[in-house]
């Protein structure tokens, strides 16, 4: 059994030989696939769950690849090796990507808020024609002494007629108003 050796930095893990250079060179590679793969899927993300994760997974993979060792020699190596590898200018394509994939998933989610906004206004809209009917036309009508339906029944089929027409325009002007308001905002 072979010894550790401090001329050629030598190991004995299991039977096998490692050389030190050879552990940093892997490790070396090992960050560097770590960020271009954290990139590549970066890009495919469409939620801001995914986004915030992958946040938290770039915090604990520099954590992990600054605690790989206690040594500072070999910190100042590594440091220096994923310099040489390109991986702080990856680092930076993830930041930028993380930041643009944020405002994408965000500005989708508001448009969703906003298309739930409208179908509620909608839903509203509508439920309120039979209580403005009720109780604002017909008040109204006969406030003004309009000539009375003697059916009643159709007198309210009448008033709930002119309700939702008003609910309606109502409904349309404040929808298209939304509408332009994104148009303008795209």
């Amino acid at each position: 059994m072979e010894c550790y050796n401090k001329k050629n930095m030598l190991i004995l893990i299991m039977g096998h030989l490692i050389y030190e250079a050879q552990v940093i060179s892997e490790m070396l590679e090992y960050g560097s696939m770590l960020y271009y793969s954290l990139l590549n899927a970066i890009e495919k993300y469409t939620e801001s769950s995914e986004v915030l994760k992958a946040q938290s997974s770039i915090l604990k993979l520099e954590h992990d690849m600054y605690t790989a060792s206690h040594f500072g020699e070999i910190r100042e190596l590594l440091k220096k090796g994923w310099e040489e590898l390109g991986v702080n200018t990856v680092k930076e394509r993830i930041k930028t990507t993380l930041a643009i994939r944020e405002n994408e998933t965000k500005i989708h989610e508001n448009k969703l808020t906003a298309k739930v906004g409208i179908c509620l206004t909608t839903i509203f809209g509508l439920a309120t024609v039979p209580l403005v009917a009720s109780e604002v036309l017909g008040p109204i009508w006969k406030l003004l002494n309009l000539p009375q339906i003697a059916n009643e029944y159709a007198f309210k089929t009448t008033l709930n007629c002119i309700s939702l027409s008003l609910v309606s325009s109502i409904l349309a002007i404040v929808l298209a108003s939304i509408e332009k308001k994104q148009i303008s905002n795209k």
